[in-house]
């Protein structure tokens, strides 16, 4: 830190500090888009009217991920800003970053790779094995094989974003990080363009999956949580949402038109669309805290049901896809008929509806077994790495 820089004054409203119960809402709405993919990718495609139309909003549940991202970018970057005085400053935030992340993460990479090596001996994990450990996963050209842990390749995006902000955080001015912020945002959408060119957009590691390329969203939320802590920050970023939130919502639905479909790696939705759905997701962050107690969106977002999910959302995004197999073999095989499911008035939207009831209340149950018997253990540690109080606002050398 320069000689010039003070230590950053808090400016944020009353309501965002502490425990503010309408971010585990917009989880719970990010987990939720994320299982009614993955549950939706076990039907074929229909060719038209309205099981098309919501295949398709059911496909368009991966932009769930980009809320997670911007809502990751947000909290950490509010914690790091917040704590950014204290002695412990990074003793702080990764021993309570690993308490929360490791402990179910590790246990669940390990029993995948038990699982796998029973049931597929003939076809051993291999080297890309050293690459989960690492939280690498997201540079590995070939899929790993074991279909559930192809949700983890936005966790080794996250962990390697936790390896660098902190030290960014710790030594620039909260004003340099601002731009910082919107440099990376520009320079990310221009990397995905480069990459997309240049490498076969249908791989992962092209343009789509890599962590130079997908820091739209994480710095979106740091934006907003930079912006927050500055005086009058708050109604600035309500001025921006004038702009941001019918841009985001616009370029959004315009990429997928021009795409004629949902997913991700479909031009022009995987080069520029990532960019609109980080303002987007920004957006509806924003305005879920600004709203008002007692408006329709506080009542939606505080709501215990979305609350729920939010408290249980980490869980239950590493154990859906086991629990979708679950669903498939043993509870309810008939729903997931092939070639097309069972039909209700001539629609399998039905089916599919049974589907991610079922899907969810298991991921739920798994998630709360995890929760008591793994993670609330581990959690109960956090306070051995809680953020000490600065000796005196003393600048550092």
């Amino acid at each position: 830190m320069t000689q010039t820089d003070q230590p950053s004054a808090d400016h944020r409203p009353a309501y965002l500090r502490g425990h503010v119960p309408v971010l585990d809402g917009v989880r719970g709405l990010a987990i939720l888009l994320v299982v009614a993919l993955h549950v939706a990718t076990g039907m074929s495609e229909p060719t038209a009217g309205f099981d098309w139309w919501v295949w398709q909003f059911s496909m368009a549940g991966w932009t769930g991920v980009e809320l997670f991202f911007v809502l990751s970018g947000f909290l950490i970057t509010g914690i790091l800003s917040d704590s950014r005085e204290a002695p412990n400053y990074f003793k702080s935030f990764y021993g309570r970053r690993v308490l929360r992340i490791f402990p179910l993460y590790y246990a669940f990479l390990i029993v995948m790779l038990i699982v796998w090596s029973q049931r597929r001996p003939e076809a051993p994990f291999g080297e890309s094995a050293w690459w989960h450990f690492a939280y690498l996963q997201n540079y590995l050209k070939e899929d790993s094989g074991i279909r559930a842990l192809g949700v983890t390749w936005s966790l080794a995006i996250e962990e390697q974003f936790y390896m660098v902000w902190p030290m960014l955080v710790y030594l620039l001015s909260r004003k340099a990080m601002i731009r910082l912020c919107m440099a990376i945002f520009l320079l990310s959408s221009v990397l995905r363009a480069v990459l997309y060119y240049q490498v076969d957009p249908w791989w992962m590691i092209g343009s789509y999956a890599v962590t130079p390329t997908h820091l739209d969203g994480l710095t979106v939320g740091a934006l907003i949580a930079l912006v927050v802590r500055t005086p009058g920050g708050m109604e600035r970023l309500g001025r921006w949402l004038r702009i941001t939130l019918p841009v985001g919502v616009i370029g959004t639905v315009a990429c997928m038109v021009a795409a004629g479909d949902a997913r991700p790696r479909i031009m022009p939705t995987g080069l520029i669309g990532m960019s609109f759905f980080a303002l987007m997701f920004g957006s509806l962050l924003l305005s879920a805290i600004r709203a008002e107690p007692g408006s329709i969106l506080h009542r939606i977002f505080a709501s215990r049901f979305l609350r729920v999910w939010g408290k249980y959302s980490y869980a239950v995004y590493l154990l859906h896809i086991p629990a979708i197999s679950l669903a498939r073999n043993y509870v309810a095989p008939a729903l997931w008929s092939k070639p097309r499911y069972p039909t209700l008035l001539g629609s399998e939207i039905p089916a599919l509806l049974a589907q991610n009831v079922i899907v969810a209340a298991i991921s739920l149950g798994f998630a709360w077994l995890s929760w008591h018997l793994l993670e609330r253990h581990f959690l109960a540690l956090k306070d051995r790495f809680a953020i000490a109080k600065p000796v005196e606002h003393a600048e550092r050398q």
